[in-house]
């Protein structure tokens, strides 16, 4: 599967599986430096997945600082990928993994929720705040 299908994939199971009310794919922003694949909003949590299509793929994840520091977005942190591609692989501290079958997505390792204080609550706030269609308050009058 190429990165973009797991993109894909992640926003559905982040709607469907997990009843997330505000799911968003890629989101841009300049307020902060994590750009997560999908991250998703349901009863006060966060899910964040990271879609790996290949190792080197996630090896390269793993040198990012929110990575090396475990403070970063999501309560809940997952990587998805192809079938047994991170089997042997040594997660980063409060990760989980789910992988892509044809009609599934199956958690192989629990994602554990980071206390709050790991959490950039800071950032999430940005990600949402630039994606949402404010208007300002001079078209309004």
């Amino acid at each position: 599967m190429t990165h973009d299908e797991l993109i894909k994939r992640a926003v559905r199971w982040l709607r469907r599986s997990q009843k997330c009310r505000c799911v968003l794919a890629e989101p841009h922003t300049s307020s902060t430096s994590e750009i997560p694949d999908a991250i998703g909003w349901r009863l006060g949590k966060s899910i964040v997945i990271e879609c790996k299509a290949g190792l080197s793929d996630f090896y390269s994840d793993r040198r990012k600082p929110s990575r090396k520091s475990g403070y970063g977005l999501g309560m809940l942190r997952y990587y998805l990928t192809a079938p047994g591609l991170l089997k042997n692989a040594t997660l980063p501290k409060y990760w989980g993994v789910l992988e892509c079958h044809p009609t599934l997505l199956r958690r192989v390792k629990i994602a554990v929720p980071v206390p709050n204080e790991d959490v950039d609550w800071i950032s999430e706030c940005a990600i949402l705040a630039s994606q949402w269609p404010w208007k300002s308050w001079k078209e309004e009058e």
